[in-house]
């Protein structure tokens, strides 16, 4: 249960709810004379598909199956795949255990399927309210210390840790180094790992038996619970079983990346941060081979020369390269041509290419990199380009005499810092409506000095909008 805060009132469990009613078949109502199968359907369709809202909550109201009708209930207690997620929270009153039974009468019910389940030290609500505080003021998180609160929420997920297939975990150091007694093997079917830390630092390492020796485990997603802390990468991590990697807010060097890469055989999609500042501390590789991948996004804070040149990756279809934090001078890349040669060597083209804010490349270098045949696949196109000019737009435009544009599959274009002729845009997205192209979705920035010089490139983007399209500029 989410604790009050005094504005919301919490729901309670009303006393006739466990009578429920039983009328003669005759009697139902259309609804109640469904099939159990299709009942089942509905039921399952109705839990929240966010992991973390599968608990009480004082801000909503459940719905009582008992007060719909005996045979809804039914259904529902004999539904296994029901009772499979749960969110539990930190039991702060000691000796009360209030999400205790209700943990249990689930367990129950699911009968011995693998469970999901989310356990917090401190709710979304919570963190949220106390963000700016935290923030700007450098205040900590009201947190339960270790005489205020009681771990047997957090003991039950670990007793039951050999059921869990999925776990999300927003907890603080108390909550890590709790975890940490876990055996090696026991999350025997956990796959899904979401770990979210309310407290920073070293001592978060101390987690890592839980996921270490999950033979079964895919996805492991690390990060600091809205940014209100600093932590480090995570250690002893399995590369080789994994497949979905996010860890964007703890940096690593250049050479750590290019290890996980290196032993990540069957990864699909890796969110990372990377930093030149960090000093090698692994050998230097050759050419690093890895024909899995398909999404890349990559957050850095100086060039990747060194990175993406020793990168063949020919399974990538999504590309996203953003600067986190103070960026140098001489970010993505020192040398276009390196970024060039690494979307060469890509096998089937990209769906999808972001790049905020584009640093070093301009539209000089863009363009060549746009005309690769792998570009001639994407679907969507988001970058900041220090300066987007005529040429840019002229080249999206197709022609009469049947010459291909630039990205002809584009279905979003998203461009900034444009300095451009009036009409130049307006006749670009004109020709792609005329010769139906599939764009749908453009949007535009220009820069500040352009303010109300765009009186043609308005007009139609206003009347794109009157036709169901996304159309729209910025200054």
């Amino acid at each position: 249960m989410v604790p009050d805060d005094g504005y919301y009132r919490p729901w309670t469990m009303p006393s006739s709810a466990c009578d429920p009613p039983r009328l003669d078949d005759k009697n139902l109502p259309p609804i109640s004379r469904l099939p159990a199968e299709l009942l089942s359907l509905i039921l399952l369709h109705v839990p929240s598909s966010q992991l973390c809202m599968a608990t009480l909550s004082p801000r909503a109201t459940p719905l009582v199956l008992s007060h719909v009708c005996g045979h809804w209930r039914d259904v529902a207690i004999g539904l296994p795949a029901l009772w499979q997620r749960l969110a539990l929270g930190v039991c702060s009153r000691k000796g009360r255990h209030q999400h205790l039974e209700l943990a249990r009468t689930y367990v129950h019910r699911a009968g011995g399927q693998r469970l999901s389940i989310h356990y917090y030290d401190l709710d979304y609500y919570n963190i949220s309210k106390n963000f700016h505080r935290v923030v700007t003021a450098g205040q900590k998180l009201p947190i339960p210390s270790f005489g205020d609160r009681c771990f047997c929420t957090l003991d039950f997920v670990m007793e039951h840790i050999a059921q869990v297939e999925v776990l999300h975990l927003t907890i603080g150091h108390l909550s890590c180094h709790r975890l940490s007694s876990i055996r090696a093997g026991a999350a025997a079917t956990l796959r899904d790992l979401q770990l979210h830390f309310i407290e920073g630092g070293e001592q978060v390492s101390t987690v890592s038996p839980l996921y270490s020796s999950a033979p079964l485990l895919r996805k492991l997603d690390w990060t600091g619970e809205l940014g209100i802390c600093r932590i480090p990468a995570p250690n002893a991590v399995p590369w080789s079983q994994l497949v979905v990697v996010h860890f964007e807010e703890s940096p690593i060097g250049h050479d750590a990346f290019l290890n996980i890469m290196a032993h990540g055989g069957i990864l699909s999609t890796i969110s990372v941060r990377v930093s030149h500042l960090i000093a090698p501390t692994l050998p230097r590789s050759d050419m690093v081979y890895q024909d899995t991948l398909v999404e890349l996004n990559v957050y850095s804070d100086g060039p990747l020369d060194e990175v993406f040149g020793r990168l063949w990756l020919p399974s990538l279809r999504n590309l996203s390269i953003e600067a986190k934090g103070r960026h140098s001078d001489r970010w993505p890349f020192t040398d276009a041509r390196t970024l060039q040669q690494f979307l060469s060597r890509i096998s089937y083209g990209l769906d999808s290419f972001s790049m905020w804010p584009s640093g070093t490349l301009d539209e000089d270098t863009l363009l060549p990199i746009l005309a690769l045949p792998q570009m001639s696949t994407l679907s969507s196109f988001d970058a900041q380009i220090p300066y987007i000019g005529d040429p840019f737009f002229r080249q999206l435009r197709p022609a009469r005499d049947n010459i291909v544009p630039l990205m002809p599959h584009l279905k979003k274009l998203v461009v900034g810092e444009c300095l451009t002729s009036d009409g130049v845009i307006a006749r670009m997205l004109r020709s792609r409506v005329k010769y139906s192209y599939p764009l749908q979705h453009f949007q535009v920035q220009f820069k500040r000095s352009e303010e109300g010089q765009h009186i043609l490139d308005a007009a139609l983007l206003r009347q794109l909008e009157a036709m169901g399209f996304v159309a729209r500029d910025s200054y």
